[in-house]
């Protein structure tokens, strides 16, 4: 609904500029652009698109500037079914090691974590200000059910718009992968508890459902490119 009503909206704006008027809704009639020279016919099919995208960015830079930067630490959030709550691990807990390897950042967990299916491996955690050794099934594939604590940082405005410039382009990109082989993962676009969630991921999700629809008025746009009727010659029957 967004997306059409950027995409009636802009077009229309332009259309005024351009002086012409008596457009339908979607402007895929020719006769009002009758003297309407090339660029001015090019501007009104470009705009709904190009609009629409602009829609889209601007909701994931506002996303981005309401969440702030996030970064993974390893103070642990513990799903209540999971093998690490399973072996003790608690809310709070921070990693320090498994299976004898130290863990410096979160991505090392998780890659340490897939090294051992079917195993039964020590994981160590920092609890109260000591360590405490904890034995951990893994299944196959191998998982603690885990999250990490997220530390929040300002973000540079800067680089804020530059990442939110491409966040369609790339949406698109992973989109396209997945279907061409279906085992590359995609994250789950939901929201499971409502009143938990903070407003900035309904933002973001508006903005992937804008870059989701980038591909209808972008189609619309060009099928109705306002061609430039051949005035028959004054008498002609």
């Amino acid at each position: 609904m967004l997306n059409a009503a950027v995409f009636i909206g802009s077009r229309w704006l332009v259309a005024r500029l351009c002086g012409v008027r008596g457009l339908s809704l979607f402007g895929f009639e020719s006769t009002p652009w009758q003297d309407a020279g090339l660029g001015q016919r090019t501007l009104f099919t470009a705009i709904g698109p190009l609009s629409c995208y602009v829609t889209a960015v601007a909701l994931f830079a506002l996303a981005q500037l309401s969440m702030g930067r996030q970064e993974p630490t390893l103070r642990l959030v513990v799903s209540p079914d999971g093998a690490a709550a399973l072996a003790g691990v608690r809310n709070g807990d921070e990693a320090v090691s498994l299976a004898g390897t130290q863990i410096k950042e979160w991505q090392q967990l998780v890659d340490e974590v897939r090294l051992h299916p079917n195993e039964e491996v020590t994981f160590v955690v920092k609890r109260g200000g000591r360590e405490v050794s904890l034995p951990v099934s893994l299944s196959d594939p191998p998982q603690l059910k885990v999250m990490p604590e997220m530390q929040r940082f300002d973000v540079d405005l800067t680089k804020v718009l530059k990442s939110s410039f491409i966040m369609p382009l790339k949406f698109w990109k992973e989109k396209l992968l997945s279907w061409v082989d279906p085992e590359v993962p995609v994250a789950p676009m939901r929201i499971d508890h409502p009143s938990e969630t903070p407003l900035y991921t309904y933002v973001a999700y508006a903005g992937v459902l804008g870059a989701y629809g980038l591909p209808v008025p972008l189609l619309v746009a060009f099928a109705a490119f306002p061609r430039r009727n051949r005035r028959k010659p004054q008498g002609a029957a």
